[in-house]
């Protein structure tokens, strides 16, 4: 589900980490595996929309379906070993969150929005509550795409400068509220002691 998340209406990985440049198909390869493994056509369907074409693993038991339960407002949760990663954390674990994304169909023309739920990780990223991704009418408008991008201004996010300086943002994003319609989607998320 989380490759699901992460990628876009366009069938292109949201972009960030070490998921390759702008318009890459980070998970193609491994839906058909899961489709098999799991007997699960939403991977399948993924793949296609990807532009994954049949191939080794192609399979025949199982019929591409349209990932409805993935549409609005969808979080997954941060890997509970980031979370234990440091031994004093002030936001409890249930309202942390690695990824969300935003989309009330999977059709191109359609918004999408990607929002990331932490900072750091494994390489340094100080991008938590950016935008990572953002897609609509055909169309990527936003992207963050980069490996080892240690500045928060090379992300899509609002920095915060005081006397023309600014602080090391906390790692985690706290995720207060989350409501979803089936119009629109809203959520309150901050990042303590920083915003």
């Amino acid at each position: 589900d989380y490759d699901i998340i992460i990628t876009n209406n366009l069938g292109n990985c949201g972009g960030f980490g070490d998921t390759g440049p702008v318009g890459s198909a980070y998970a193609v390869s491994i839906w058909p595996q899961a489709a098999w493994y799991y007997k699960d056509g939403r991977y399948l369907w993924m793949y296609k929309k990807a532009g994954g074409t049949p191939g080794r693993f192609w399979i025949d038991n199982v019929e591409p379906l349209e990932p409805a339960d993935m549409l609005g407002v969808q979080v997954m949760e941060l890997p509970r070993w980031v979370y234990e990663g440091k031994s004093e954390r002030k936001i409890p674990y249930e309202r942390t969150f690695d990824k969300m994304s935003f989309r009330n169909s999977f059709d191109e023309n359609k918004q999408y929005l990607l929002l990331d739920g932490f900072s750091y990780g494994n390489h340094s990223h100080p991008d938590g509550n950016s935008v990572i991704n953002f897609s609509d009418n055909g169309k990527t408008f936003l992207i963050d795409s980069g490996y080892m991008v240690p500045e928060m201004s090379e992300h899509n996010t609002i920095c915060v400068f005081r006397d023309g300086r600014s602080e090391s943002i906390p790692e985690l994003c706290d995720l207060r509220a989350k409501a979803d319609f089936p119009d629109m989607g809203f959520v309150q998320s901050t990042i303590d002691e920083y915003n």
